[in-house]
């Protein structure tokens, strides 16, 4: 007597067990090596396609994406995460393909996150920021030092990104400083977290948003600057949030830095000192 014996197959998995899975992976591994697999495992990885993260991902898979991949589910895309601290080239590799038609390729986009940038590296993202219908916030990540000659540029360009459509700006607590001159003013800032160096900053803050109706800032009695030493590691949230996925904090080792909490203005139901880097499951 023969006996015939089916061999079981990933697809044959349930969504609930792929699901599990995908959370040992990055989000390339996933997009890579599931779109297109069949209808099913594509509409099972659907939060992998709105909410793409770039951490600890390789310089030539970050290429293979944004050749190959994004063209095809850019318009899928929510939110966005960059990471220049595991790749410097990353940032590059993103405005020489880009630079000039986001709004073209992501033209759903509401959030990007960046990690790790330096002021030249910000400066030319936010500049390719504009004609997106649908974005409205932007996360810094472990920013670096910004020179006295990029600080008013880059506060302009970050708080009108987006042809004045920002509304939400929000830097965790290892971002260095920012300072605002006496005559900024931006009406469209609705939620804000923001570094400033010291008290006496407040005041320009106050005129330069009106319109806040939360506001999370620090102030740091001394310089902030961050090296490439202090390399940040994303871990996972061991809790869940009211994201449909797990949101992922950016924690690093604290720097010794005078630093204190100046105002905390509006509620929120996350906690505001671990703020989500991205809705994102990384693996462990």
């Amino acid at each position: 007597m023969t006996t015939s014996c089916n061999k079981s197959t990933l697809e044959t998995l349930p969504d609930e067990i792929l699901l599990q899975i995908c959370k040992y992976l990055s989000c390339a591994d996933i997009l890579i090596s599931f779109i297109g697999l069949n209808y099913r495992i594509t509409q099972m990885i659907t939060q992998y396609r709105h909410h793409i993260s770039l951490h600890k991902i390789s310089l030539f898979r970050s290429d293979y994406l944004c050749e190959n991949m994004f063209p095809q589910i850019g318009s899928q895309v929510r939110s966005l995460l960059i990471d220049c601290c595991y790749s410097v080239l990353q940032d590059d590799l993103f405005i020489k393909y880009f630079t000039k038609k986001i709004s073209i390729t992501f033209p759903q986009l509401e959030r990007i996150s960046l990690v790790a940038y330096e002021d030249n590296q910000l400066i030319a993202l936010l500049d390719s920021l504009h004609d997106l219908n649908h974005f409205v916030e932007i996360r810094l990540y472990s920013l670096f030092g910004i020179s006295q000659a990029n600080q008013s540029k880059i506060v302009r360009l970050l708080f009108q990104a987006n042809n004045h459509r920002v509304t939400t700006i929000l830097m965790d607590e290892e971002s260095t400083f920012l300072r605002f001159q006496q005559n900024d003013s931006y009406l469209n800032i609705i939620r804000l977290r923001i570094n400033l160096r010291a008290r006496t900053d407040l005041s320009f803050l106050f005129h330069a948003v009106p319109n806040v109706q939360y506001l999370d800032s620090i102030y740091r009695a001394d310089d902030f600057r961050r090296t490439n030493s202090d390399s940040p590691e994303l871990i996972k949230n061991q809790t869940t949030t009211n994201d449909p996925f797990y949101s992922t904090p950016y924690n690093r080792t604290s720097k010794n830095t005078n630093k204190k909490r100046s105002i905390s203005h509006g509620t929120t139901t996350n906690n505001r000192s671990n703020m989500p880097i991205a809705n994102i499951v990384v693996p462990r």
